[in-house]
C-alpha cells in the first residue's frame, strides 16, 4: 500500500511539474501535454488499483490449494480466461494466469502450447505466472491474443500502456522472487501461491480484472482432485 500510494504520488507530481513548464515552443508545450496526460493516466490506473484489491480476499491461498493447482497444471490444464468479444467476433482474455511447460491460453478458447521456436527448455518444465492481453497490429485491425510470462521490472501488458512493474508496485514482495515469474521446482511455486492471497496478487501485478482469485484457483483445481491426485500416486510438492 505504500509503495501504491508513493506511485500515487509521484505520477501527481509528474502531473504538476509538466504543467508548470508549459511554456515555449507549440512542440515543448505539445511535450508537456502528452506527460500532464500520461502521469494522470497513472493516478487514476494506481487509485482504481487500490480501489480494486480493497474488496478482496486477504486470506493466503494456503498449501492445499496451491498444491491442486499445481497437480492441475502438470496434468495439461491452463489458468486463463473466460475470454470475451473484444472486437470482430474474436474471443480473448485479459488478465493473468497460470500454466506449466509452456501452454497458453489460445483466442479460439482452448488452451494450447506455445509457438516451438518460442519455447526455451526451461519453458518446458517450468511454472509460470503468465499476463495476458489483447494485441493490436498495424496490418490487421482485429485484435489478437497476446501473452508472454510476467517480469518483475517490465509493464505487464494486462495492465494497459498506463500501468506498472511489479517491481514498482511493490518492491519490497519481489524481494526473494526470480525476476521473471517462472519455476522449474514445483515446490517453489507452490510455496509463493500458498503465501499470497488475491489482494498480495493484484497488488503485485496490477491486476484489475482477470486476476489470481480463489474462485479461479478452486475451478481450475477443486478439491477432488486432491483424491484423483493420490489415487494417481502423484507426490506431493517438495
Amino acid at each position: 500500500a505504500v509503495a501504491l500510494q508513493r506511485q500515487v504520488e509521484e505520477a501527481a507530481l509528474a502531473a504538476s511539474t509538466a504543467f508548470s513548464t508549459q511554456t515555449g515552443s507549440a512542440d515543448s508545450v505539445r511535450t508537456s501535454a502528452s506527460a500532464i496526460h500520461g502521469a494522470a493516466q497513472r493516478v487514476s490506473a494506481a487509485l482504481r488499483l487500490a480501489r480494486h484489491a480493497a474488496g478482496l480476499e486477504e486470506e493466503p491461498f494456503g498449501q492445499a490449494l496451491a498444491q491442486r493447482v499445481a497437480h492441475a497444471l502438470r496434468a495439461g490444464a491452463v489458468l486463463w480466461g473466460p475470454p470475451e468479444d473484444l472486437g470482430g467476433g474474436v474471443l480473448l482474455f485479459e488478465g493473468l494466469g497460470l500454466a506449466f511447460g509452456g501452454r497458453r491460453g489460445g483466442g479460439g478458447g482452448a488452451p494450447s502450447a506455445g509457438a516451438a521456436e518460442e519455447l526455451r527448455p526451461k519453458d518446458l518444465v517450468s511454472f509460470s505466472v503468465d499476463s495476458y492481453w489483447a494485441e493490436y497490429g498495424s496490418a490487421d485491425p482485429r485484435p489478437v491474443q497476446g501473452c508472454e510470462v510476467v517480469e518483475l521490472r517490465a509493464l505487464g501488458q494486462h495492465m494497459g500502456l498506463d500501468g506498472f512493474s511489479p517491481q514498482e508496485l511493490t518492491p519490497e514482495a519481489c524481494r526473494g522472487l526470480p525476476t521473471v515469474l517462472q519455476w522449474a521446482a514445483e515446490g517453489d511455486f507452490v510455496g509463493f501461491l500458498a503465501r499470497h492471497s488475491e489482494r498480495s496478487l493484484s497488488l503485485l501485478m496490477g491486476s484489475t480484472r482477470g486476476g489470481l482469485t480463489r474462485a479461479r484457483l478452486e475451478a481450475l483445481a477443486p478439491p477432488a482432485l486432491a483424491a484423483v491426485a493420490a489415487a494417481a500416486g502423484l507426490p506431493l510438492a517438495a
